[in-house]
């Protein structure tokens, strides 16, 4: 057997990664709204990218598939520092360190006012 110059890979830490943040946010979008509105989470072209880029946003089937983008991560392998930006709620945030403060933004993104008004836009639309 050859020798192992890796080390023990198994003491590792295994983290959440920042899509999983993202992608635990649409689901729950999806279920507070009754499948009205469906979050979604995929792969984003920016070209900013250092590793990995991931788009979080929102369709509604009942209006034509209407999708719109909320939110943007960008992160390398590692999987932090994050660089998040939002061009609905104009924000951008650069080296986030670590998954509670990318929860903490995300959530501001979340709750502003100018997501929860097209949130609230999209479902008036859907009670048509």
């Amino acid at each position: 057997m050859p020798e192992n110059l890796w080390g023990d890979l198994k003491s590792l830490p295994i983290v959440r990664t920042p899509v999983a943040v993202l992608k635990e946010q649409a689901e729950l979008l999806t279920q507070l709204t009754n499948g009205l509105i469906v979050g979604w989470v995929g792969p984003s072209p920016s070209s900013l990218t250092r590793g990995f880029a991931w788009s979080l946003g929102v369709r509604v089937p009942s209006l034509n598939d209407y999708s719109v983008e909320l939110l943007e991560i960008d992160h390398p392998p590692e999987l932090y520092p994050v660089m998040m930006s939002s061009q609905i709620a104009s924000k951008a945030m650069r080296n986030i360190p670590d998954e509670q403060v990318l929860k903490d933004f995300v959530k501001q993104i979340l709750q502003s006012q100018e997501v929860r008004q097209l949130i609230g836009g999209l479902l008036s639309q859907t009670a048509e």
